[in-house]
């Protein structure tokens, strides 16, 4: 039920920030849409709809309750306090572990979260409210990893993670704070993931799968890896071809 209703609390915030920003850029052209809807607002009510007849988040697609929130992230046409509150919320979303490993479809879902928000586009009035939405962005890459779900991220999720991280790090007339930032923010991605090549699983570490157990993984069309079900405690999409990647970047 808590699942449920922070993420109907989410809906609302970002509803919120999409009405101002669409009052605000009616006025900007001098006319108003016409009564047309928001393809935008149009998914996060339909998202609140579908919410709406149960308490159980778990019974969600995983890739149904973050696609409106993407999609907002994603969009040209929004402007920076939009993205930065569908940003909050995903944010939220891992942070409170509403995503596991278990979740139904949560494999896509985390793929997804990986590229939208490496592709994070969005309309600044000032250079301090885009380093906000830029700040926030790395927090929620970096929860991405380290959230219950974050051993689902493929090898191409993760290291368009590292490579926008660094992007915001290399970006021109940048602040000291947002520099730093960008660089912590490197700095935990990369313990998180030479981390996962720890042998000894006896003290949390992970699994190292050779070139055997490999074949037995399946890749979807959309460049998922589903381990194979006789084996669950043994599926790990990124790692070894990560850290190489993430090493020679």
């Amino acid at each position: 039920m808590q699942g449920v209703n922070c993420v109907k609390s989410e809906i609302h915030s970002v509803l919120t920030a999409l009405r101002i920003h669409s009052t605000s850029a009616a006025k900007t052209r001098g006319s108003a849409q016409g009564g047309i809807e928001n393809p935008l607002v149009r998914k996060l009510k339909d998202l609140y709809d579908q919410l709406a007849n149960t308490n159980d988040l778990s019974l969600i697609d995983t890739v149904q309750v973050f696609d409106p929130f993407l999609s907002c992230i994603v969009a040209d046409n929004t402007n920076a306090i939009v993205t930065d509150a569908a940003l909050q919320a995903v944010h939220k979303f891992l942070l409170y572990g509403h995503v596991t490993v278990h979740s139904f479809n949560a494999a896509p879902a985390m793929s997804n979260i990986a590229h939208s928000v490496a592709q994070c586009q969005f309309d600044a009035t000032s250079a301090g409210e885009a380093e906000v939405v830029y700040m926030k962005s790395l927090e929620v890459l970096v929860e991405c990893l380290r959230c219950p779900a974050g051993p689902l991220l493929t090898d191409d999720a993760v290291c368009a993670m590292v490579t926008q991280s660094f992007a915001v790090r290399s970006r021109p007339n940048i602040s000291k704070l947002l520099r730093r930032h960008a660089d912590n923010s490197l700095l935990q991605m990369v313990l998180v993931i030479f981390a996962r090549l720890s042998p000894d699983t006896k003290t949390g570490g992970e699994k190292i799968i050779t070139k055997e157990e490999r074949k037995d993984f399946k890749i979807t069309d959309g460049g998922v890896i589903v381990h194979p079900p006789e084996t669950p405690s043994t599926h790990q999409p990124y790692g070894v071809n990560t850290m190489e990647r993430v090493l020679k970047f």
